[in-house]
């Protein structure tokens, strides 16, 4: 597990998932969303989004590892 995380795509793929974290705990805890549905749309569309991203980032990560230590 530790030479997965040396790799800087990894740290690529932690990003994006804290991200969807921090977009998740947004959604929940503020009112901007029901203020301003524009936003909460944005939102709303993000999370999915980043979340894929950064699942897609991660199991490329372990791909290109696998490839290399066989």
């Amino acid at each position: 597990m530790r030479y997965i995380l040396a790799e800087p795509l990894a740290w690529v793929a932690t990003a994006l998932v804290l991200a969807t974290a921090a977009l998740v705990a947004v959604s929940f805890v503020s009112d901007l969303p029901e203020r301003q549905p524009l936003i909460g749309v944005l939102l709303f569309s993000l999370i999915p989004l980043f979340a894929l991203a950064g699942i897609v980032v991660f199991f490329l990560v372990i791909r290109s590892e696998s490839i290399r230590r066989p």
